[in-house]
């Protein structure tokens, strides 16, 4: 290891020290059972992906998430942003854009999961899900068609270039969020709150999305699987919802929020798509899907279960 090495090295752990004891100092302890909580993670992407930029990654994608819906937050994701806009140059230490999805996607679980006030939001966002029927299916529809262009995205680009692309959208529609949820009467910012589920933060559903379609990214490596991931976290699961509140059917036996018409809408659809994509095996992964979207419950997101069940399946079969 050479001098300037060690230099980008020390500057990248004193720069995550030093916004990580401000936090502390300004916002609580959270960070502190953060970090510790993180440290098995980080370790492991650094020794997978062979680059430190994964720390301040963690630490400003850790603060960003806490201060959601705060000013303070554009703090932090400018360090993102920059560390983005750095691993794309290939400068100082560059990490895979697998290594560079996945401890973006870790920090965000780690905040939603030990951070009291996102908790809380998140426990709202699940307990109001199926209270406006007319919403849901609104919700749903514009998932579905974000998820068309997604997968546009990825079948016209190739894994290599939309993972760039779709990770940069991903965290422009972070901050995005982030001002609309402060900047509530702007126009476009009432339109989104009027479908938005009650009690929640803005965009909640769609931040564990990103996650998710994040952390597949960093997961799996096969395009095929990959796309069938996707179209079970966009259109699969939004056939379900539509189908489950549209459709009279029995419950699922495991899951009572669940119904059996949800689930036959997101096994069919899937199983079809990846018929066309994968062949038999792509019906094998569309069943896993299905069932990983079936027994999804509080404090587990699907956007978060799904990839996660979907992409160790697929190293089964």
């Amino acid at each position: 290891m050479d001098q300037n090495q060690i230099i980008v090295i020390a500057s990248y752990s004193v720069v995550s020290a030093t916004a990580i004891l401000i936090s502390i100092m300004k916002w609580g302890r959270f960070y502190i059972s953060a970090i510790i909580i993180g440290s098995p993670f980080l370790a492991f992407s650094i020794y997978i992906w062979q680059s430190p930029i994964v720390i301040p990654l963690f630490v400003f994608v850790l603060i960003a998430s806490s201060l959601l819906y705060n000013r303070l937050f554009y703090l932090a994701f400018a360090g993102i942003i920059t560390l983005f806009f750095v691993n794309l140059a290939g400068m100082v230490f560059p990490v895979s854009w697998n290594g560079f999805d996945f401890i973006i996607s870790i920090s965000i679980i780690v905040s939603f999961f030990f951070n009291e006030r996102l908790r809380n939001i998140n426990r709202n966002n699940e307990n109001a899900k199926g209270g406006s029927r007319k919403n849901e299916i609104v919700r749903d529809i514009v998932q579905t068609g974000g998820g068309v262009v997604m997968l546009i995205i990825f079948f016209y680009f190739g894994k290599a270039t939309a993972q760039i692309l779709i990770t940069f959208i991903a965290l422009d529609l972070f901050a995005l969020g982030n001002y609309l949820g402060i900047n509530k009467n702007n126009i476009l910012a009432r339109t989104l709150w009027f479908f938005e589920r009650r009690g929640t933060g803005l965009g909640i559903g769609a931040i564990w999305f990103a996650t998710g379609v994040l952390l597949a990214f960093a997961l799996v490596n096969s395009f095929a699987t990959l796309s069938e991931i996707f179209f079970v976290l966009t259109i699969g699961d939004s056939l379900a919802t539509i189908a489950g509140s549209s459709i009279k059917s029995p419950k699922l036996p495991y899951n009572r929020r669940k119904s059996i018409a949800g689930f036959t809408a997101i096994f069919l659809s899937s199983a079809i798509f990846g018929f066309i994509v994968m062949g038999v095996t792509g019906i094998a992964i569309a069943f896993i899907g299905s069932i990983a979207e079936s027994i999804s419950k509080y404090p587990f997101d699907d956007n978060l279960v799904i990839p996660l069940i979907m992409a160790a399946g697929s190293y089964l079969i």
